[in-house]
């Protein structure tokens, strides 16, 4: 269906089977960007090309006018269909460098991510030509531009992209239905990710992979709601562990969907090591960020990469890595065992320099104001035997 002049929305329905066999219903939506050339937004699962080019037939327009296809993120009902795709149009293939491995090596997400019916939702390896960061701006034919957000949480490298000129979000899986299956690799990324989303002044649209399109104040309510539904899990988890000592990650999850009141047959693996994220172990007073000047308006604004960065340093000033901005940062009393080291850790927030300068051949685009660069800026140093973690 069409919903604004340039975007157009597919319902791909397809099944899933959980352990005991059953066929359980799903959707999944993928996005055409309609100008002078089309960019598709996900593929489906195997066999979606057919709907694709059906559409595209229906509205007067070919599958060689497709120049991109992004895949938002690597999972089987986003990337099912790429390599058809690729081969009937000749596309480009962009995606976040976090889920190139995936998409280009399916078996190796089979293996590493084993999804009941895998390889009938996968139509095949395809290879990623454009790789895309947080920042990165997408030029489409006919003066239309795609800013890329890095959203982790539900996997790693799981982008959402923000169509300025018509006000729309498409957020993939980023935003949580509350009430669905709770599926993400990160919960704490997941939060931030929808808080992120959420500072977007003026959403006309939000254009989830797994809901309908909901415009205005209704989008703004679906992100508040998927954030709450997360932090319901959350302390649900943590709950039902600490009361149970010793319980196995199955017996978990079917507890936690309990307490929750969501139905069992959501009961599976992939569930129950979404629900195990919770369990990861946070450093102390993690929460107590120190956030340098004019942090939350370059995040209204949309410029901060919401990248951790664990540095082990003994002793001096907090400072960013090299070639790196200091945004904010948090003093952790403890060791960090993962670091190999005594003595303290600094978690901190960066900015990297491709993330925030302008075009360098000066096209005018949008990017942090020198002015508030400046005011950021501190003096790089070489923290001792840094070791990061995402």
């Amino acid at each position: 269906m069409q919903i604004t002049n340039h975007i157009h929305a597919l319902r791909i329905p397809f099944q899933i089977t959980d352990q005991s066999g059953l066929k359980i219903p799903r959707f999944v939506y993928a996005f055409l960007i309609y100008g002078e050339k089309i960019c598709l937004i996900d593929s489906g699962v195997a066999g979606s090309e057919k709907i694709i080019l059906d559409y595209l037939n229906a509205t007067g327009r070919s599958p060689e006018e497709i120049s991109t296809l992004i895949l938002t993120h690597s999972h089987p009902d986003h990337i099912g269909a790429a390599a058809a795709m690729k081969r009937i149009s000749g596309c480009v293939v962009a995606a976040h460098a976090a889920e190139k491995a995936w998409i280009e090596d399916v078996d190796l997400q089979a293996k590493e991510r084993p999804v009941p019916g895998f390889h009938t939702l996968v139509g095949g390896s395809v290879q990623v030509e454009r790789t895309l960061q947080d920042g990165d701006v997408l030029h489409l034919e006919g003066g239309l531009a795609l800013q890329v957000l890095h959203t982790p949480g539900h996997s790693p490298g799981s982008i959402s992209l923000w169509l300025a000129e018509d006000g729309a979000l498409f957020s993939a899986d980023a935003v949580p239905i509350a009430g669905d299956m709770p599926i993400y690799q990160d919960i704490r990324a997941s939060v931030r990710s929808i808080e992120r989303l959420a500072f977007i002044p003026e959403i006309k649209l939000l254009l989830a992979a797994w809901d309908e399109p909901r415009e205005g104040g209704d989008a703004y309510r679906i992100m508040a709601e998927g954030r709450q539904y997360l932090k319901r899990i959350h302390s649900t988890v943590l709950r039902v562990a600490g009361a149970n000592p010793g319980i196995s990650l199955m017996d978990l999850c079917r507890r936690t969907l309990e307490q929750l009141g969501l139905p069992q047959i959501m009961a599976n693996p992939l569930v129950a090591a979404s629900f195990q994220a919770s369990m990861i172990p946070t450093y102390e007073y993690e929460d107590k960020i120190i956030w340098l000047k004019d942090r939350d308006t370059l995040a209204r604004m949309g410029y901060v990469r919401e990248r951790w960065l664990l540095c082990p340093i003994r002793t001096g000033p907090v400072k960013a890595p090299p070639g790196e901005m200091l945004i904010g940062y948090v003093v952790l009393k403890k060791t960090a065992p993962k670091a190999e080291e005594e003595g303290f850790c600094r978690r901190i927030f960066t900015l990297q320099p491709e993330d925030r300068f302008c075009d360098p051949n000066g096209a005018s685009r949008d990017c942090v104001p020198q002015e508030a660069v400046d005011l950021l800026s501190v003096e790089a140093g070489k923290p001792s035997r840094r070791r990061l973690w995402m």
